[in-house]
């Protein structure tokens, strides 16, 4: 019983849970907007570069959320 307390106990707030799931769907809206410009500019670009271009752009979201939230350094 205690373990589930302490468990409960370390879970974050309701409005913080609300809180992040409203930067990481601006972040999604944001990473679709790049990747749908630069499609829509016409460059012809290989999948592989398109795949790589993703990945950079969400990992940079995620470490940009994170350090707002303070979790980083």
């Amino acid at each position: 019983m205690n373990s589930l307390l302490a468990v409960l106990a370390v879970l974050p707030g309701t409005g913080s849970l609300i809180g992040l799931l409203v930067w990481v769907a601006i972040a999604c809206i944001v990473a679709w907007a790049i990747i749908a410009l630069i499609k829509w500019s016409g460059i012809p670009i290989p999948q592989p570069v398109w795949i790589i271009l993703t990945a950079f752009i969400g990992i940079a979201l995620i470490l940009l959320i994170a350090r707002f939230f303070g979790t980083m350094g």
